[in-house]
Parts: C-alpha cells; sequence; structure tokens
C-alpha cells in the first residue's frame, strides 16, 4: 500500500518553555530566569522572569515582552505561563533522584502498573531495580554488555524485560535480581519491544533492521517478522486494527498507482511474498503463540515509513509512506516513535514532524504537527483516567515533553527539568510521571492536573 501525493495539512503548536530551573526560586528572596515563546519555527519571543518573595507561601513571579506566570499555591511545582492568548501548564519535578552518586548515565528506564518499583539502564551494561518513593536501590541487574536501551516491566509487576546493544533480551525476576532467560537472535542492539498480553508472547526490535516474534518461556523465535535494511526504532502492538486496515487495503489494490511509488509498491510486494513464503497463516498457528489472534504491530522503521503487520497470520497488511504534492520520492526521514490513539496511528520523525494516520484510511496522512526541529523520541497515551480523553505525550531531543491536546491541536502541559539534551525515557503512572536524560537524575512529577 502506498501513500497518494496530496498536501498533509500541516500545523504548528505553540508552545512557551521556562528554565529548567525555574522552580529554585522558591529557595531564594528573589531570583532571576529566562522564559521563551515560540510562536512558530522561526520567530520566538525571549523573556526574563524576576521572582519576589512576598511571604513564608506566596511569591511573586514578574516578565517582560507580555508573559504572565501564575503559580499554583497548593502546588510549588506548577506554574500557568500566558503569552499572547497562549497558556500552558508548567511542572518542575516534585523529587530528583540521582542514581549511583551521579556515577552512572541513564539510557533506558520503566516503571511498574503501580508505580511503585522503577528499573533503569545504563552505559555499563547493568539494571538497577529501585523504589520510586525513595530512589531505594533493591536489586543490581549484571548480565548486558554495553548500553541497555530497553527496561520495561512486564504487567505483573514482578519480571523485567531488557535489551542492550549487546543484541540480547534478558527476562529478569525484580524481586530475587536473577537472570530468568537470555533470548539470542538479533544480529544488532535492541531498540524497543512489545508484550502481547501479559507477555507470553512479544515483538522486538532491533538495528538490524528485523522484528521478531518470541515464545517467552521456550526463549525461542516464533517467527521473524520483517527484515529491513536499516534499523527499526520503535514498536506498539495494537488490537481492533485488521479489520479496518484489511478493508482499506483490499480497496486500495485495485486503484492505480503513479510511476513515482513503483519502487515502493515493488518493495510491498517482496515483503509480503517473503512474509507469505517464511511465515504460519490462520489455519497453521504455531502451538507456541497465545494472543496473537486480533493483533497488529506497527513499526516505526528508519527508512522513513510505518508498517503494520498482522501478529497471526504474519503478513504486512499496509505500509504507510509520506509523500508531499510535487515530491518525485517517497519521503525518507527516519521514523523514531510509533504509537495507536483511538482511530489514530502516529508516527514521529528525525525532523520533528507527528503524522497522523486515520486507521479507516491509510492512504496518507491526515495531519501532519509540529513543535520542535529536533527528533521525535516517544509518543505515549495519556493516564486512562485523564479529564483531556484525546491527548497524548511527546518528547523530543532538545529536551521536550509536552501533553498535546489533539481536539484543540494545542499543547496544553509540559514537564520542566531538562536543560536541552534529548529525553531517553517517559513512564507515566496514574498521575505521575518519571523522565530522564543522558545523565544519573530521574525526575519525579506528582498531581499532574491534565492527567
Amino acid at each position: 500500500m502506498t501513500s497518494n501525493s496530496t498536501e498533509i495539512p500541516y500545523h504548528f503548536l505553540p508552545y512557551v518553555r521556562i528554565q529548567y530551573d525555574w522552580q529554585l526560586a522558591y529557595k531564594q528572596d528573589s531570583d532571576n530566569c529566562w522564559v521563551a515563546y515560540q510562536k512558530d519555527l522561526k520567530n520566538t519571543i525571549n523573556g526574563s522572569v524576576h521572582s519576589t518573595k512576598i511571604d513564608e507561601n506566596n511569591f511573586k513571579f514578574e516578565s517582560d515582552y507580555g508573559f504572565k506566570l501564575t503559580p499554583n499555591k497548593e502546588n510549588k511545582n506548577n506554574i500557568k505561563v500566558e503569552n499572547d492568548k497562549y497558556s500552558i501548564e508548567i511542572y518542575a519535578p516534585e523529587k530528583q533522584l540521582k542514581v549511583s552518586g551521579g556515577k552512572k548515565r541513564i539510557t533506558a528506564m520503566g516503571v511498574s502498573h503501580l508505580g511503585e518499583l522503577g528499573v533503569y539502564g545504563s552505559t555499563d551494561g547493568t539494571l538497577e531495580v529501585f523504589e520510586t518513593g525513595d530512589g531505594q536501590i533493591r536489586r543490581k541487574l549484571d548480565g548486558h554488555v554495553g548500553d541497555v536501551d530497553l527496561a520495561m516491566f512486564f504487567p505483573s509487576g514482578r519480571v523485567i524485560l531488557s535489551g542492550s546493544s549487546d543484541s540480547r533480551l534478558k527476562i529478569w525476576d525484580a524481586i530475587e535480581g536473577t537472570c530468568a532467560s537470555t533470548l539470542v537472535g538479533h544480529i544488532g542492539g535492541i531498540t524497543s519491544a512489545s508484550l502481547i498480553d501479559r507477555g507470553r508472547n512479544l515483538v522486538s526490535c532491533s538495528r538490524d533492521g528485523t522484528s521478531k516474534l518470541w515464545d517467552v518461556p521456550t526463549s525461542s523465535i516464533i517467527s521473524n517478522l520483517t527484515k529491513l535494511s536499516r534499523p527499526i526504532n520503535d514498536s506498539f502492538i495494537a488490537s481492533s486494527l485488521i479489520d479496518s486496515i484489511s478493508t482499506n487495503t483490499n480497496t486500495n489494490s485495485n486503484s492505480n498507482t503513479t510511476n513515482n511509488n513503483n519502487n515502493n509498491n515493488n518493495n510491498n510486494n517482496n515483503n509480503n511474498n517473503n512474509n507469505n513464503n517464511n511465515n504460519n497463516n490462520n489455519n497453521n498457528v504455531d502451538e507456541r503463540e497465545v494472543g496473537t489472534d486480533g493483533k497488529t504491530i506497527i513499526l516505526a522503521a528508519e527508512e522513513g515509513f510505518l508498517q503494520a503487520i498482522d501478529l497471526r497470520s504474519k503478513n504486512m497488511i499496509s505500509q504507510m509512506n509520506v509523500v508531499q504534492s510535487g515530491e518525485k520520492s517517497t519521503r525518507s526521514v527516519a521514523f523514531n516513535a510509533c504509537h495507536v490513539h483511538k482511530n489514530y496511528i502516529i508516527g514521529g520523525d528525525h525532523n520533528g514532524s507527528i503524522y497522523f494516520w486515520d486507521k479507516r484510511n491509510l492512504n496518507s496522512p491526515f495531519c501532519r504537527l509540529q513543535f520542535t526541529n529536533s527528533p521525535i523520541h516517544h509518543i505515549k497515551a495519556n493516564s486512562s483516567n485523564s479529564k483531556i480523553a484525546n491527548s497524548i505525550w511527546v518528547t523530543s531531543g532538545d529536551g521536550c515533553c509536552f501533553l498535546l491536546d489533539l481536539d484543540k491541536n494545542q499543547i496544553i502541559t509540559s514537564l520542566s527539568g531538562i536543560d536541552t539534551d534529548v529525553v531517553t525515557s517517559f513512564n507515566i503512572v496514574g498521575n505521575q510521571a518519571y523522565l530522564t536524560s543522558r545523565d544519573s537524575i530521574i525526575r519525579c512529577y506528582n498531581n499532574l492536573l491534565n492527567i
């Protein structure tokens, strides 16, 4: 399936950023910091903020160039900033946990579904399980060689999945700190993994351009789902997509495509033929498969597209390219992140664009949003209990972590605390969030209003 060469509606998302350590003003009688309003990619209003202590419980924030700052009297980690009829809620970390005395650089992090335990991986190949309340280390997990780029909990909260640049995935007992099994099969660093249901099966992605379906109890590969020439950077498993995607694919299979898309069609046909020849179909399901029926894996490819693969049949049912009006070839900017939200399939690319496909019509994205030229690294669902139901979290390579209201096409919340460095992990549990960068600090945010 290919994309039509049409103009994709574009919206820039204005936002306000404030100095990453602005909350330190509360510890002094007066202080100064900077604030900036990004109106579009080329125009920024820069201002300065002066804070004055009025009494023990009240501070006054004054600024220039039209900025209005209103601190939350009940939560000193929250401030509302306004400029030019735009407003945003900004949160500072409630606490910052410095791991290993500041000697390690965090490359990945995960939090259990109840939020009581966390696990982080670092550049030295180790992981540490910690209590999110006080940062106390519970267990050290030693077994990888090289950067740990994946660290996540299974739904039970007692089992951890990790992946490293050493091309291996490991399953750990979070309570005992022991390695239960090692999954060997990739020849490049692990970039992403997605659990199917409670984790009997999982899908892994790698810099070697492959994605694999695994049986966890036997540490064996059920199927090689893809083989691309460049890395697969992210993955997301969704339910209830196959019928709508398959119907759309069949509808478009009879339509004529332009000469500009012939190469992409040939690649798609080759991928489908390889999948059909090498994998089982619905009538011959591997006995190790659990929960793959009705599941679709979305892959974010560095080659510049998203792929949707039916996990039961192993067939690629759609390849989502981006072709702008007037271009001679398919756009090839790397996709770093992907997500499925309501009827949207969402992809974030290396140039800061966030593309939206309607799952009922994958011919072309129906919208492109942007707030930065830096790479998009994470796209996450908001809390299931959120007051803003149609919203997603997005992080970028310049330290931004924003909540996007998709009904208004507006950034409504920002998490401060990272200066201009890349966000290496983002986790949200209930009304709490956890953020890391390429340093030794875990930033913890509580009582967020919009989630």
